[in-house]
C-alpha cells in the first residue's frame, strides 16, 4: 500500500487566515482576530470599527467577573443534574474551581437530620404547588443551598458554583439575582449569574429519567437492608 506523503511545512509558516487562528507578528507577539474567518464569512470584510462594536457588544453581554453562578432551570426529570455533572467535570478539568450545590440533596439531608426516617420532604404532597406552606419550605431550602454556594465563594476561594434546582418561577430567579448582587456588594467581588434551562418534552425520556430515580432508591434500600442483615449475623 502506498503511504501518503505529508507536504513540506516551513518553520515560519502561518496558519491560513480562513481558520481564524491567532496571528503571530514579526516581533513574536500574538494577536487574535475573533471575527476574521475569511472565505464567505460576513465578518471577513468587516471594518475595524465594526469589529470594535462587536467586541463591545460581546463584553456587555458577557462581562468579566470574579465569580460565576450557573443556575439550572427546569422541571424535575429534565436532565438538570446530568448537565450539572457534565459542566462540573469539564470546568474542573479546564482549571476552574467548580462545585455543584444541589437543592434536592440539601432537602434530603435536612429531612434526615431533623427526623430519622421522616420522608415527608420527598412525598408528592411536598411538591404540591397549591400548598403554600410546602412552597415556602422549598424556597427556604433552595435559598439555603444558594447561601452555601455563596459562602463557598467567600470562604473557600470557589470560582464557579453550579446551582442545581428547579428555579422554575420568576420569583425564584429574581431572588437568585438579588442574592448574587448582595454578595457582590458585601465582598467587593463581582458575582455574575447565567441561567441554563433544560427543556424535555419527550415522554419516553421523561419516563426513563423518573424510573432511573426510583431504581436508584430501590438499590440503596436493598443495600441498606443487606448491610443490616449482615451486621446482625
Amino acid at each position: 500500500m502506498a503511504s501518503a506523503r505529508l507536504p513540506d511545512v516551513k518553520d515560519d509558516a502561518q496558519p491560513p487566515a480562513s481558520l481564524g487562528m491567532p496571528k503571530v507578528s514579526s516581533r513574536g507577539s500574538i494577536g487574535v482576530d475573533y471575527y476574521d474567518r475569511g472565505g464567505d464569512s460576513p465578518a471577513s470584510n468587516a471594518t475595524p470599527e465594526a469589529v470594535l462594536q462587536r467586541l463591545k457588544m460581546r463584553q456587555a453581554l458577557t462581562p468579566d467577573s470574579s465569580k460565576l453562578i450557573l443556575v439550572l432551570v427546569g422541571l424535575p426529570a429534565r436532565g438538570k443534574s446530568f448537565i450539572s455533572h457534565k459542566l462540573n467535570a469539564f470546568l474542573n478539568w479546564s482549571g476552574s474551581r467548580t462545585e455543584i450545590f444541589n437543592a434536592g440533596q440539601s432537602r434530603r439531608a435536612q429531612a434526615e437530620a431533623e427526623s430519622a426516617g421522616d420522608t415527608s420532604h420527598s412525598r408528592a404532597g411536598f411538591f404540591d404547588s397549591s400548598d403554600s406552606s410546602a412552597s415556602d419550605k422549598r424556597d427556604q431550602i433552595a435559598m439555603g443551598t444558594l447561601e452555601e454556594l455563596l459562602e463557598w465563594f467567600r470562604d473557600s476561594g470557589g470560582e464557579i458554583g453550579i446551582f442545581d434546582a428547579t428555579n422554575s418561577s420568576r420569583e425564584r430567579r429574581r431572588a437568585v439575582l438579588e442574592r448574587a448582587a448582595l454578595a457582590s456588594t458585601a465582598t467587593g467581588q463581582s458575582v455574575s449569574v447565567v441561567f441554563i434551562e433544560s427543556i424535555c418534552e419527550d415522554r419516553a425520556v421523561l419516563e426513563a429519567n423518573m424510573l432511573a430515580k426510583v431504581y436508584i432508591y430501590i438499590y440503596i434500600y436493598i443495600y441498606i437492608m443487606l448491610c443490616i442483615d449482615r451486621s446482625m449475623v
